[in-house]
């Protein structure tokens, strides 16, 4: 198994979980605050997700057990987007749909491929273990970005957005 692509995805990660910081701190937003603490929580759980699932192998966890377990915690990030994203939540946040629309099906593909991979195809599970890892930073730069976003002055005056 090649570790170096593994340690560079959690070098990525921990970037991200730091970054986060340094948002949480900056305060301003032009966002409702339960719109910020929805992409603050969603920025914490995936980039932690990524730094856990980049770190397991690296600690000689065995990658069918890294997999099983980085597979739950994807499957649970994705009923929580669809909580989310049905109205089902009591917070009453409401997401960019576009982006929702984009990210909740590609990340419920990318965990069902995983699952795919630890129950029936086990030639392609680091592949595909690397491939969520890929995801959950993508998800997680865009977390990052909005959240950036709202702190700066916009046209929009939006909400919840």
């Amino acid at each position: 198994m090649d570790y170096n692509n593994l340690q560079v995805l959690a070098e990525v990660s921990v970037t991200l979980l730091g970054f986060s910081g340094i948002t949480a701190i900056m305060g301003r937003s032009r966002f409702d605050q339960r719109g910020v603490t929805y992409r603050m929580q969603g920025l914490l759980y995936i980039s932690s997700l990524a730094l856990a699932a980049s770190i397991l192998p690296l600690v000689r966890v065995p990658i069918l057990l890294a997999a099983i377990a980085i597979a739950v915690l994807s499957s649970a990030a994705c009923i929580w987007a669809a909580k989310i994203q049905l109205g089902q939540s009591r917070n009453e946040v409401r997401p960019n749909p576009f982006l929702l629309w984009i990210f909740l099906p590609a990340g419920v593909i990318v965990t069902v491929s995983l699952w795919w991979s630890i129950l029936v195809a086990t030639e392609h599970l680091l592949f595909t273990y690397q491939l969520l890892i890929g995801f959950c930073l993508l998800l997680a730069t865009m977390y990052f970005l909005r959240l950036v976003g709202s702190a700066f002055p916009g046209n929009d005056t939006s909400t919840n957005d």
